[in-house]
């Protein structure tokens, strides 16, 4: 009797530990999949609003590139804007500020969005290499398009006098 308690507990100790490795496994797929929802769709813009949550993008952006010049020009009003819309304009700008500090090597990048009208305005542009003209649309840059379009938008991605542009219109109203 006393063996087979013995190999009872020893048992007992080797599903707990299987047990507790497999929530440890659970918390950890939570977490992932908590960044990734994240990424996907960013809480803080309902939290903050589009104007600060552009602002930490910025703030990023001059973490990671001190020596970058960047302005940003981004109309109040967009606070009131909200879901889909919101979301599009702030992955517009977080997309095209990734795109400058990967692959640019700018000295300066110019970020501006504004309701004008009936549309919200998204500028992005910077003073850096360009893009190699036999393929300038990559996954992030088509990403975007495709954002923009499905909510009846332009997208208009080109060079012109030194600088690099990225601008898109958006109705206001959707």
């Amino acid at each position: 009797n006393a063996v087979a308690m013995q190999d009872g507990a020893r048992q007992d100790r080797a599903l707990g530990a299987s047990v507790k490795a497999m929530i440890e496994s659970v918390e950890a797929l939570q977490q992932t999949n908590r960044r990734i929802l994240d990424r996907l769709r960013p809480l803080h813009i309902q939290e903050l609003g589009l104007e600060k949550s552009v602002q930490t993008l910025l703030q990023n952006a001059r973490s990671q590139a001190p020596g970058l010049k960047i302005t940003l020009r981004i109309d109040p009003r967009l606070n009131d804007v909200d879901g889909l819309l919101a979301q599009t304009v702030y992955r517009v700008i977080q997309e095209g500020m990734t795109n400058v500090l990967r692959h640019a090597n700018a000295s300066a990048m110019n970020v501006e969005a504004a309701i004008e009208g009936p549309q919200i305005s998204v500028k992005i542009s910077d003073d850096g290499a360009g893009f190699p003209s036999d393929q300038p649309f990559g996954r992030g840059l088509t990403g975007m398009r495709e954002r923009v379009r499905a909510l009846s938008g332009t997208f208009e991605f080109k060079r012109e006098a030194g600088r690099t542009y990225i601008r898109c219109l958006l109705p206001a109203g959707v």
